[in-house]
């Protein structure tokens, strides 16, 4: 009989007993600390092959049994056997498989760029970010609370914020449109997405009495993120809102 080991654990919602094919939802009220009694030293494999459980950091995460039901390091093993796992902090729950959240992990104006890309073609000049939580109305009289846009733009330029998100999401959502203030403009604009250097999304051009512009790319494993504004002279006319990564 394998030795009893007193171990502490957090009772953190990451543990499973058994995995399937189907996308799986674990969730908790409440998380807790607890002292538990359990056994250790339990072998793992996968296929016939021996499979070693290791957390992002290389650091090795034992699996054990508990009350005769043996638990395993449901990142480690997920990710061993091509299932995405996702952890949503919002409502305590575990993802395993495909999981379409109707929040976003984060705003885009919640993270600040680490670079704004310009091309620079309509001259030599120094586009300004702009991220703001104030509210602001398309020309549809839809009304949005903060949006990202880019001002001081030159003609035929186009400018935007660099992010580095590490390859942590995959889709990018928002709205693009055309301010209300400036529903009478007749110049036209469209939003660029590029992941690592490479073009994922392009829009149609808005103008004058053009909708919004809704769109959802797929950003899977994409560590560097660019969000670009293509306008001719547009000089903060336009502008993106409910723009969320999502998991």
């Amino acid at each position: 009989m394998k030795k009893l080991e007193k171990t502490k654990y957090v009772a953190l919602g990451m543990i499973i007993a058994s995995l399937t094919c189907m996308s799986v939802q674990v969730a908790f009220a409440e998380l807790v600390t607890k002292n538990i009694t359990v056994s250790k030293g339990v072998n793992l494999y996968i296929d016939d092959v021996k499979f070693t459980p290791k957390d992002s950091k290389g650091n090795i995460i034992e699996p054990f049994i508990y009350n005769g039901t043996t638990y395993l390091p449901v990142r480690a093993v997920g990710e061993a056997v091509g299932k995405a796992i996702t952890w949503e902090q919002s409502t305590n729950s575990v993802y395993i498989g495909k999981h379409e959240s109707t929040s976003p992990s984060i705003l885009l104006n919640n993270l600040t760029p680490y670079d704004i890309y310009s091309s620079g073609s309509g001259g030599v000049y120094t586009p300004s970010f702009i991220n703001s939580s104030d509210a602001i109305t398309d020309n549809m009289g839809n009304e949005y609370q903060g949006y990202i846009g880019i001002s001081g733009m030159g003609t035929y330029s186009t400018d935007g914020p660099v992010y580095n998100i590490d390859g942590k999401y995959s889709t990018l959502k928002g709205r693009y449109i055309l301010k209300g203030s400036q529903k009478t403009t007749t110049y036209k604009s469209q939003i660029i997405i590029y992941g690592d250097n490479k073009q994922l999304y392009k829009s149609d051009s808005i103008t004058k009495g053009s909708k919004p512009i809704d769109f959802s790319v797929d950003i899977s494993g994409v560590k560097e993120l660019k969000v670009l504004f293509a306008n001719n002279g547009g000089k903060n006319k336009f502008a993106l809102v409910n723009a969320g990564l999502y998991q």
